[in-house]
């Protein structure tokens, strides 16, 4: 019945990682302002460097294979999608 404001964050955890990752790792994140009864698609562009990580060696390096992607209101809510890079 009244207007609201949501941010809608974007979470990733590198499954197939080398060394161990955050489990929920925030890479993206909007803030989205609905009116009674509104709906909005928001859309994530995620840069390959907010996929990335430091080796052992501590060296920058591209993270591939299997990610798991979490979009909600909060780290704690939502259920993860599963997918490969």
């Amino acid at each position: 019945t009244r207007p609201v404001t949501e941010v809608a964050q974007c979470y990733v955890h590198d499954v197939a990682a080398d060394v161990v990752q955050p489990v929920r790792k925030l890479v993206a994140f909007r803030r989205v302002t609905l009116a009674p009864g509104e709906t909005q698609t928001v859309r994530f562009d995620i840069a390959a460097d907010a996929l990335s990580h430091l080796d052992r060696q501590l060296r920058r390096v591209a993270g591939t294979g299997a990610f798991d992607v979490w979009v909600a209101p909060s780290a704690r809510a939502g259920n993860a999608v599963r997918v490969q890079v």
